[in-house]
């Protein structure tokens, strides 16, 4: 007997491709980019280029999580190019990049960070270092038939967790890095405040109780000390009636326009 199973959907999920190309000379048309999933709200960064660093290849991409500016960048290295240049032109774009809470640098450097004896190996954690970024890839990620390396990597100064290294496809080449960041979203410490509450205001009795103010009386002063006491005094008694002030515990941030209405009246 055939035995039913219901089918479910399975969500698909939508990337689009975003990326840099540039021509260069000893390797033609060539560049780097991100694959961004559809909704996602980000944006493309212009990055002013020193002379020196045109043909070097990177992108960098910004966006907000949990009330958090964060900024992405790839860079890609061929094997010819030099490390110090590579890495003074990324020096010279993260360090202009300072409108942001945390970065994400992603790219082949083309040096293997396993080998601890390579000097090269020392000049890009120097680098990090002077930037306050971690290289958070611990396992090979390029294969070949006869060697493993670690040169594809993950820099930031985020907390990143679950940090796994997955072959794509074929054992040869380049393997897949999947991680997460915790990225958090400040939580507001809970404070008392004193207000009024002016959207509470009966406009009409707010009227009322600044017609029956003398304002002539307040205006025949000769003296500007006492009538700007005067009318702190008045003005203070209508809100005392209309608005007394209140203690609140706040939790969260908010923002309101209440009171616009009632200095809308008070212009009149």
């Amino acid at each position: 007997m055939e035995r039913r199973v219901a089918r479910r959907p399975f969500p698909v999920i939508v990337y689009v491709m975003c990326r840099d190309l540039r021509m260069c000379a000893r390797a033609g048309v060539r560049g780097v980019g991100f694959y961004i999933r559809r909704g996602l709200n980000v944006r493309t960064l212009t990055v002013a280029v020193d002379p020196r660093f045109e043909s070097i290849e990177q992108m960098w991409i910004a966006t907000t999580l949990n009330g958090k500016r964060v900024t992405i960048g790839t860079a890609y290295r061929p094997p010819w190019l030099n490390l110090d240049l590579f890495l003074a032109a990324l020096t010279d774009t993260l360090t202009s990049l300072d409108d942001t809470d945390h970065f994400i640098l992603l790219g082949d450097f083309n040096v293997n960070l396993l080998n601890g004896s390579d000097n090269r190996t020392r000049v890009v954690m120097d680098f990090l270092g002077c930037l306050s970024l971690s290289q958070i890839v611990t396992a090979p990620t390029h294969f070949t038939e006869s060697s493993e390396s670690l040169i594809d990597l993950v820099c930031t100064n985020l907390r990143a967790k679950n940090v796994t290294v997955e072959p794509c496809g074929s054992r040869i080449g380049h393997a897949v890095i999947i991680c997460r960041f915790c990225i958090r979203r400040d939580k507001l410490q809970p404070y008392l405040t004193r207000y009024r509450p002016f959207k509470y205001i009966n406009t009409d009795d707010l009227n009322k109780s600044l017609m029956r103010i003398d304002w002539n009386y307040i205006l025949s002063l000769t003296s500007m000390n006492e009538m700007v006491d005067i009318f702190n005094r008045c003005v203070l008694a209508v809100f005392d009636a209309h608005a007394p002030i209140k203690t609140c515990l706040i939790k969260e941030p908010s923002l309101g326009n209440g009171h616009n209405k009632m200095y809308d009246e008070i212009e009149r």
